[in-house]
């Protein structure tokens, strides 16, 4: 868990200021979890794949915020609560809510991942996936993925 809160601290922190992030782990009916593959471009973590999520804006739940980037970032919309929360990380400058999803609706948009330049703000990632939680050897995640997803599937064994 150490990896995880060290890494999501690197991912999210740009100041000294008190931050917040949200993490949505979202579980498809094929018992499959959707993964967003950074863009090469990317000052942080290029090129790994990761779960959707990103920092709480002022004014915003962690709930709000992890609604707000899953849409942002492949337009999915999710139906989360607090009860979904599966684990939160308290670190010195940032706290970190991760939420378990498998009520979502639509379909992800492609548009989301075609790069209309070398770096588009707009599209920080290039690919995702739908991927069993016992595959994820297989892609090259951010560190301490795999324990957000075990917790996720309420297991400490990969699935």
């Amino acid at each position: 868990m150490q990896q995880i809160l060290k890494t999501w601290q690197k991912y999210i922190i740009e100041d000294k200021q008190k931050k917040e992030a949200a993490v949505a782990v979202i579980i498809n009916e094929k018992e499959q979890i959707l993964l967003l593959k950074r863009a090469d471009w990317t000052e942080k973590f290029p090129e790994l794949w990761n779960l959707p999520g990103g920092g709480v804006d002022k004014g915003e739940s962690p709930v709000e915020a992890a609604i707000r980037e899953t849409k942002e970032e492949c337009g999915l919309d999710i139906n989360i609560n607090e009860e979904n929360k599966i684990h939160t990380d308290y670190l010195r400058n940032m706290t970190i809510h991760f939420y378990v999803c498998k009520d979502y609706s639509g379909k992800i948009d492609k548009t989301k991942f075609e790069l209309t330049d070398d770096q588009d703000p707009e599209h920080e990632h290039t690919k995702f996936i739908w991927v069993k939680p016992n595959n994820l050897e297989h892609y090259e995640t951010i560190p301490g993925t795999e324990n957000v997803v075990r917790k996720a599937f309420g297991t400490r064994e990969i699935l």
